[in-house]
């Protein structure tokens, strides 16, 4: 609670069992009954059925090491870009067709840190403009997407998972390359979400203990909060 007479309302959940979707349905479905009581009618109520889908496996090659686990200290800044901040980039990456603002956002914080997602850099691409970098991250995702689509069941997506998870822990080992990862949770409507005092003024997440780009939409909905962490010695 806050003196103005505001007041903050935090959930924390496991990735392990929620994904920015899953955490969304569960604060509509939450919200939805502190304003009109829970009833079916009005409140959906999350389904908890996956598991028969997905069955227990085993997942351990889906972990990647956490800084912190190792005593480095990490950092988070949150870095906001607004309506028309997303506009300029995306007029300025016109030359390769449309693209999302997730992704010139995610093209403008990778050339700032000349790090790695999923698509790779090699030392004589480090030199890449925007629109390059737009370019290639566009084509990495729509590769990927395309690979998804390819599967026919729950056994071939975890197999893809794997094999991918794979290739960043077999770079990981080599320790010749940074690994970033970028996450958005961008067009969810967490501002609609209203528990009966009116709709958030602001959403955000917290620190994360890992190197990772979180990001999320501002209020208007055409803006972006990007949250980077990384290790406290590459904030200087």
């Amino acid at each position: 609670m806050f003196d103005c007479g505001g007041l903050a309302i935090g959930v924390p959940l496991s990735h392990k069992v929620a994904d920015g979707f899953v955490i969304f349905t569960f604060f509509q479905a939450w919200a939805a009954a502190c304003r009109f009581g829970n009833t079916t009618e009005v409140v959906t109520c999350p389904s908890f059925e996956m598991g028969s889908l997905l069955l227990a496996r085993d997942t351990d090659k889906l972990k990647i090491p956490v800084p912190e686990e190792y005593g480095v200290t990490m950092v988070t800044k949150r870095f906001v870009f607004d309506e028309l901040a997303i506009s300029t980039l995306k007029a300025k990456a016109k030359a390769i067709g449309e693209v999302s603002r997730v992704v010139v956002m995610t093209a403008v914080l990778w050339k700032a840190r000349i790090l790695v997602v999923i698509a790779r850099f090699k030392t004589s691409e480090c030199k890449l403009d925007f629109n390059d970098s737009a370019a290639l991250l566009g084509n990495s995702i729509r590769e990927t997407a395309a690979d998804c689509l390819k599967t026919e069941d729950a056994d071939d997506l975890f197999t893809l998972m794997i094999s991918s998870m794979t290739e960043i822990h077999e770079i990981l080992e080599k320790n010749e390359t940074d690994i970033c990862v970028f996450t958005s949770v961008c067009g969810f409507p967490y501002y609609e979400v209203d528990f009966g005092w009116g709709k958030p003024s602001w959403v955000n997440s917290v620190h994360k203990p890992s190197d990772i780009v979180l990001m999320m939409d501002t209020e208007c909905g055409r803006g972006i909060e990007a949250w980077e962490t990384l290790e406290k010695k590459r904030t200087c």
